[in-house]
């Protein structure tokens, strides 16, 4: 970056195609709103790089639906929470939003989770969504929520690949 150029403030989404990012999507897309900060999606595929990686079908449709731009996708390779954490420290962005799976809530020392890891080790300020905690904790907000994610009528098991976050 040239010196004198500020780079516009941004806000990390962490996706794993699953129902807790999709909420996060709209908590993410709330908050960089609210900050006028621009919105970067971040995917993480477990293992080396794969030359040429492309979102599968059940990807791309959950990126529609979320209403995500495929070419504004950020993609890295490796272990989740250890790029995450990378880019983070890289790009510094306002705050990262990360989807729990919503099996057993938030635990920050559940160390075997990408998001318990990011709790403990994150650069930058973390919003954690669950949907379980946001169904125990405000359950009209919860459907608002996942009505605003996308419509859930299309969904099918081939988009939860139980990926990085």
């Amino acid at each position: 970056m040239e010196r004198g150029v500020v780079a516009q403030p941004r806000v990390a989404l962490a996706i794993d195609f699953s129902e807790g990012a999709a909420i996060a999507t709209v908590e993410a897309k709330r908050i960089a709103s609210q900050l006028g900060a621009a919105l970067v999606a971040l995917h993480v595929v477990p293992g080396p790089r794969v030359e040429p990686w492309r979102l599968d079908q059940g990807c791309a449709s959950w990126m529609a639906r979320s209403r995500l731009e495929p070419a504004f996708l950020v993609l890295r390779f490796g272990v989740p929470w250890v790029e995450l954490v990378r880019y983070a420290k890289e790009a510094r962005p306002l705050v990262m939003v990360a989807g729990s799976h919503g099996v057993s809530g938030f635990n920050p020392l559940a160390l075997g989770s990408t998001v318990g890891r990011l709790c403990l080790v994150s650069a930058v300020p973390l919003m954690v969504v669950s949907p379980a905690t946001l169904r125990w904790s405000a359950p009209e907000l919860a459907i608002e929520r996942r009505n605003e994610a996308w419509d859930w009528s299309e969904e099918t098991n081939d988009t939860q690949s139980g990926g990085s976050t």
